[in-house]
């Protein structure tokens, strides 16, 4: 993190993984990346080839113990078969059960939708950006958890995911 930046987030680290095979996932990334740095986060981003493995490296990132935060980020389109359904399901609980394990906040900006117009507009068309979302939820998480560590008794353990 650089000395000078300063903001709400300053000194957490956020890893950004995303899914390298379509553009909605990389516009998910920008937009939860320009959130970030601008509350003053230090960001890495993590490229999956597809969206199946974006949870598998972000488990890996999680255990790292290189970052804070994990943002997730991928576009799955409904096909002709049901195959999107299960691969949908599996990314969510997979990300779910990190964010469970390891108490690393996980953001989800995996997009489940029926058409490629749908991804297009929930990844900073005309309704919204969802990858923005999921790092705002990132950081409400991170500051619930602090609250909760607050609390006389109850030890949540460190808010950072550890050395970096």
């Amino acid at each position: 993190m650089a000395p000078d930046r300063a903001g709400p987030l300053a000194g957490v680290h956020v890893g950004i993984v995303l899914s390298e095979r379509d553009a909605p996932s990389a516009r998910l990334a920008d937009a939860a990346e320009s959130w970030l740095r601008g509350e003053g986060a230090d960001v890495s981003r993590h490229p999956a080839p597809a969206a199946f493995e974006v949870a598998q490296l972000a488990g890996w990132l999680a255990d790292s113990g290189r970052v804070d935060g994990i943002v997730a980020c991928a576009s799955i389109v409904r096909g002709e078969t049901s195959h999107d359904r299960h691969l949908a399901e599996a990314v969510t609980t997979g990300l779910l059960e990190i964010g469970i394990r390891t108490r690393i906040p996980v953001g989800n900006a995996v997009l489940t939708v029926d058409t490629s117009e749908q991804a297009d507009a929930r990844s900073g068309g005309a309704k919204g950006n969802r990858g923005e979302d999921a790092a705002r939820a990132v950081a409400g998480l991170l500051r619930a958890r602090k609250r909760l560590g607050e609390r006389p008794g109850l030890d949540l353990g460190p808010v950072s995911g550890g050395a970096r």
